[in-house]
């Protein structure tokens, strides 16, 4: 059965989201919960919310609707669209840039290191990733979760530093024991994948996995609820459970397509009494907010 189970591949999953200072500060709070939406999976209540920001003159939302329709994150998938957003917030986020604006810093970086609506420039954006990560670090020195978290994405991604996987996990870390859930999540993958640890120990390190993967789905992170259904499927979890394998499919399916194959790959394995077992359980789950299921 084992085999037959699909992944999404061996790439980390990170998603861009909101500085704590903002371009205009009236809707921040609104954008924060609305990029924590779509950090989560929730891309289509994410999406209306940033649209709605961006329509109000917000850059940030307006760069982030653009990386929406860029994806076809909870819209179709749309270039020109992106564009179109992307050029809009251009001019406010060089301001903010320039004012000492971390996330704005960070933006102008993949602005031009992925030209997004502008020519692409890997000087340019390595400029704007260092200063980034000069600003990052002075918030998350001061115990700031999110540049704490970005911190992490920088040294993952050796954008405007060396790339590091050590200081990566490190900073993952300081921002996941505060509850940012993505940061959760990539501890998780991190300690998966034997990436800046060194544990060697494969039950030390998968029980990590399993706490981190664990804490990020109680927050209603949709990848990270995957692959602890992954990991109950193939027995990572320390034991083989196809029903909660199933239950954490269910769960993770409305927005996740490979989940939905797996969920049926389990269903077609599990007894009756097996099925309305896990489904009684995702049911449970999905009202007590995946808390202690």
């Amino acid at each position: 059965m084992k085999k037959h189970i699909r992944t999404i591949g061996t790439f980390l999953i990170i998603t861009l989201a909101m500085g704590l200072s903002a371009c205009d500060g009236t809707h921040e709070v609104d954008l924060l919960n609305a990029i924590d939406l779509r950090d989560k999976g929730d891309y289509e209540n994410a999406f209306n919310a940033i649209k709605t920001l961006a329509k109000k003159g917000n850059a940030k939302a307006q760069f982030n609707l653009g990386l929406m329709y860029r994806n076809g994150r909870g819209i179709e998938q749309d270039y020109k669209e992106a564009d179109k957003w992307f050029l809009q917030a251009k001019d406010t986020l060089y301001t903010a840039a320039n004012d000492g604006d971390a996330y704005a810093q960070y933006a102008l970086g993949e602005m031009y290191n992925y030209g997004l609506g502008i020519s692409k420039d890997a000087k340019i954006a390595t400029r704007w990733y260092k200063k980034s990560s000069v600003s990052f670090m002075q918030e998350a020195e001061q115990g700031s979760a999110f540049a704490q978290y970005k911190m992490g994405v920088l040294n993952h991604d050796g954008k405007g530093v060396e790339k590091n996987d050590a200081l990566a996990i490190r900073w993952y870390t300081l921002a996941a024991q505060q509850g940012h859930a993505n940061a959760q999540y990539n501890v998780g993958y991190m300690y998966r994948n034997n990436q800046g640890i060194a544990e060697s120990d494969k039950a030390v390190i998968d029980k990590q996995v399993m706490k981190w993967y664990r804490l990020a789905s109680e927050q209603g992170h949709r990848n990270a609820q995957f692959h602890l259904a992954l990991m109950y499927s193939t027995g990572e979890a320390g034991v083989e459970d196809n029903v909660y394998a199933y239950m954490w499919y269910d769960i993770a399916a409305p927005v996740h397509i490979t989940a939905q194959r797996n969920r049926s790959i389990i269903e077609a394995i599990l007894s009756s009494e097996e099925l309305v077992f896990a489904k009684s359980l995702a049911y449970e789950c999905k009202a007590k907010d995946y808390k202690d299921c």
